[in-house]
């Protein structure tokens, strides 16, 4: 009798599981590698990374997932090389064999040749991550409540906090910042401090906050005057120059001459000093993807043909962030929506050619987008049509949670949202021990006992 067919999928984000999903009901072996063991719910993130949401609720064991599929492998190993011609990948725990490989592992922070950057700042794209943004920026306010008391003087941009892109991710991220400084962490829960005086400052290369196909200026425009009401102090048509411990430099980029909002002060040049500086500009594949021995294009993404094949081998697939495809003349963009319907294409491509039949080509049908700006403000655009305000902040919500892994994970979500909503504070301000929550240069910075 012939062994089952052998899949390896590299990944457990949203198109490597449901690749994973999918093929586990067929009569294959599949073998799932993460290095961690959890899949994430990224779209989440920024809320976890504001102490607005738990973890653990955006996150569910991968084993968890597929207790029941006795045919699936979940393995936590890091993957070192893959050899498309041998048909192997190897791994720190040693060398494995396949018959299929899916290679659905995303992508890493794109730091445009400032590699030096990448110690200064935070990037948002686990769920360690998350946490280490989340230790910061609450040891932040602990550190001020403190060096005030003791001292009578703040320490210089200890509350400053800076995020370099207004893509999705910064958007919320901004806005779940400004309802955790103005609402949260309230006046009454410190004695020396302020946290409504905490600078949150977006920073954006494009000439407007959202600058992404399937929003439009309306849109942007609706999601910076909001932000901006929340003391969000943006920053568009500007230029990170150069990041290190004290602070970020930034310029105004092009030749537009006015500043926008209440920016003035970026005339050439602006020093942002601070402790805290979350990057949220943008990511490029993951370097594994370069073992593949194929041309890449210039953010790292490996082109596929319309199977999402690598050229000369059919039994290799590249999906997600990971991938260049191409419809309409245009690249596919990293979407959650992309990744999942390509980890479906490509596990159903599989069982058709197992089974001896063809397959049509890859086609992604666009779904809306949907923004959270700050609690209670949404955008939603599907198609020519777009909502704004409450309505398309409740589309936002319905639609992420439905989408959570898990019912557990649900529930959880839906209990913590409804506790914040009702005024109570989130019991995720938990610091924990962890070496980054201390902010950078406190050890110098603050007075020291006698020896």
């Amino acid at each position: 009798m012939n062994a089952s067919p052998h899949i390896i999928i590299i990944g457990c984000g949203f198109g490597g599981l449901a690749a994973a999903k999918r093929l586990a009901r067929l009569n294959v072996k599949v073998t799932l590698i993460d290095k961690t063991n959890h899949h994430i719910f990224k779209p989440l993130l920024p809320m976890v990374a504001s102490a607005e949401l738990s973890p653990f609720s955006v996150s569910v064991p991968a084993r968890a997932i597929f207790h029941g599929h006795e045919n699936v492998f979940v393995l936590m190993t890091t993957v070192l090389r893959i050899d498309a011609a041998r048909k192997e990948i190897e791994t720190t725990e040693g060398t494995l064999s396949f018959d299929h490989l899916i290679v659905a592992v995303g992508a890493e922070p794109n730091y445009f040749g400032n590699e030096t950057w990448a110690r200064e700042v935070l990037p948002l794209s686990s769920l360690s991550d998350a946490r280490k943004i989340r230790n910061r920026v609450l040891s932040a306010f602990e550190e001020a409540e403190s060096s005030t008391a003791l001292s009578g003087v703040q320490q210089d941009g200890l509350l400053n906090f800076v995020i370099v892109g207004a893509g999705s991710t910064g958007i919320e991220l901004a806005g779940s910042f400004a309802t955790l400084v103005g609402k949260v962490l309230s006046k009454r829960n410190f004695r020396s401090i302020n946290p409504a005086n905490a600078q949150i400052y977006l920073v954006e290369l494009a000439d407007r906050v959202l600058p992404l196909p399937t929003i439009g200026k309306p849109q942007s425009q609706y999601a910076e005057g909001i932000l901006t009401q929340q003391g969000v102090k943006i920053l568009t048509s500007c230029k990170v120059v150069d990041i290190d411990e004290t602070g970020v430099l930034i310029e105004k980029s092009g030749s537009r001459a006015e500043a926008t909002n209440a920016h003035e002060e970026v005339a050439k040049a602006l020093f942002i000093p601070t402790r805290t500086v979350i990057w949220c500009a943008g990511v490029k594949a993951s370097a594994i993807v370069q073992s593949l021995g194929v041309s890449l294009d210039l953010s790292g993404r490996v082109p596929v043909n319309g199977s999402l094949n690598i050229e000369g081998h059919d039994c290799v697939y590249v999906i997600g962030d990971a991938a260049r495809f191409e419809q309409d003349g245009k690249p596919l963009p990293g979407l959650a929506s992309v990744a999942k319907q390509m980890g479906t294409y490509v596990a159903e491509t599989i069982a058709a050619r197992l089974s001896g039949k063809a397959v049509s080509d890859f086609r992604y049908r666009r779904s809306g987008t949907v923004v959270t700006v700050t609690e209670g403000n949404g955008i939603a655009v599907f198609g020519k049509h777009s909502l704004v305000g409450f309505s398309a902040w409740i589309i936002w919500l319905i639609a992420h949670v439905y989408f959570l892994i898990g019912h557990r994970n649900r529930s959880l979500v839906l209990i913590q949202w409804l506790y914040s909503w009702l005024g109570a504070s989130p019991g995720a301000r938990i610091i924990t021990d962890d070496p980054e929550s201390k902010t950078k240069r406190l050890g110098e910075a603050m007075p020291k006992g006698d020896e």
